[in-house]
């Protein structure tokens, strides 16, 4: 393993990462260990030498196997007009800047949390 040393005693992550080519049990050993380890994604790579690309391409492929969606990802949020809302008020929501979603009051949580996981594919 380049730059780093496994957690794993059996060298089993070392293996997959020094593949040159990655069938599924070696990109599942891969993302095991990334979610082990406790690091982003950006400071794993670099601590197994691995590329970036080559993680998120398994952890796609392998999410649309078992037929799950990507996990939400948190996005910085601006206040374009710094405010306090009236309970009766809608919100707006901007989706990576291109979609608008009008909140009113008295939503339902889990509609809109399926409507964003739609609208961030």
């Amino acid at each position: 393993m380049r730059g780093g040393r496994g957690s794993r005693s059996d060298g089993s992550v070392r293996r997959a990462v020094e593949s040159r080519y990655w069938r599924e049990q070696d990109a599942r050993v891969v993302l095991d260990e990334l979610g082990a380890s406790g690091l982003g994604m950006q400071a794993f790579c670099r601590r197994y030498g691995v590329g970036r690309e080559r993680v998120r391409y398994w952890q796609r492929r392998l999410a649309a196997r078992a037929g799950v969606t990507e996990a939400p990802v948190f996005l910085p949020v601006r206040v374009v007009t710094p405010r306090i809302a009236v309970a009766d008020e809608s919100i707006e929501i901007v989706v990576r800047g291109e979609r608008t979603v009008r909140v009113r009051p008295g939503f339902d949580r889990a509609l809109l949390l399926r409507v964003l996981e739609v609208l961030e594919c």
